[in-house]
């Protein structure tokens, strides 16, 4: 049981892993590389082995809930941001809007005041950053004193890009939901028609999701929707009678850390060295790869163990 003995796979590839286990070319290929991407964002002769396993044992091997596939049917400024401001709201909290923090200072091991771009500086009791591994590498470098030494370590963690193509037709081109596809350089398709209710709209839409998406990050939009729509029309017949009516192109070139064998050695622990400042966020030491679930943990531990 590899589960059990974690040690045993701690510096494995997921395609290593897989091999090591005697899963065939095609059953790597075909079922398990789709999963893989899919959960950790990263290509499996790059991702670690061992946070898929985490992955795979809490998805399918604990509460039967755990295992259901939820999408959202809003978009996640309504998902997320809205409630998540009325919460805070709710509990006398001051939200400041596009005040950007440029650096901390530190007093005797704490953060004593928080330095907004504007020039104004905030008097703080505790912080807690919600912020990517990236943007807090930036306040840290921009603030002064030894402190910052801890957190070094913040150069050397590595991003993987996803990419999410939005096309409109002027006609429906597929009946599912969505589709996972293997083979090809389309990962995920979504019919956002029925999953966001789009009744009222005349054109049908699409989004194509790339996770890991190294070879296409640097390409123009162009020469991106034309190789999607030439695997698109292997898929769907029927795209030789539509037409593309308008296209979105998103790149997220470090839309989440890289879950790299190594990576586990460098995630942080919720409390810094410094006794005032947490960290949150599915880059930190969850135990899991680069996921909502993760960050969720990581936000419900700082505030059940240390508020």
């Amino acid at each position: 049981d590899l589960y059990g003995r974690e040690n045993d796979i701690e510096g494995f590839t997921i395609d290593e892993w897989l091999s090591s286990l005697n899963q065939t070319k095609e059953a790597k290929e075909n079922f398990w590389f789709s999963i893989a991407i899919s959960v950790m964002n990263e290509l499996p002769s790059r991702a670690s082995a061992l946070l898929f396993a985490r992955s795979l044992k809490q998805t399918f091997f604990s509460e039967r809930e755990n295992a259901n596939i939820l999408i959202p049917t809003i978009g996640q400024t309504e998902l997320y941001v809205e409630p998540a401001e009325k919460l805070l709201q709710k509990y006398g909290a001051k939200i400041f809007l596009n005040s950007e923090v440029v650096s901390v200072e530190v007093d005797e091991n704490r953060i004593s005041d928080v330095k907004l771009k504007n020039g104004e500086s905030i008097s703080v009791n505790s912080v807690i950053s919600s912020l990517p591994y990236f943007a807090l590498d930036r306040i840290v470098s921009s603030s002064d004193g030894n402190w910052k030494k801890e957190f070094l370590y913040l150069k050397k963690i590595d991003s993987s890009p996803i990419i999410s193509i939005y096309l409109w037709f002027d006609k429906e081109i597929m009946d599912e939901t969505f589709l996972g596809v293997s083979g090809k350089n389309i990962q995920w398709v979504f019919n956002r028609n029925k999953i966001i209710d789009n009744t009222q709209h005349q054109l049908y839409s699409i989004c194509i999701v790339v996770s890991g998406s190294y070879d296409f990050i640097q390409m123009e939009k162009e020469n991106l929707i034309q190789i999607f729509l030439e695997e698109l029309s292997e898929i769907y017949p029927i795209m030789s009678r539509v037409k593309l009516v308008d296209s979105i192109v998103i790149k997220e070139k470090r839309a989440t850390f890289s879950p790299l064998p190594n990576i586990e050695k460098m995630r942080p622990n919720y409390p810094t060295a410094l006794e005032n400042f947490f960290l949150v966020g599915d880059w930190t030491n969850t135990s899991f790869p680069a996921t909502i679930e993760g960050a969720l943990k990581s936000s419900n531990d700082v505030v059940g163990k240390y508020f």
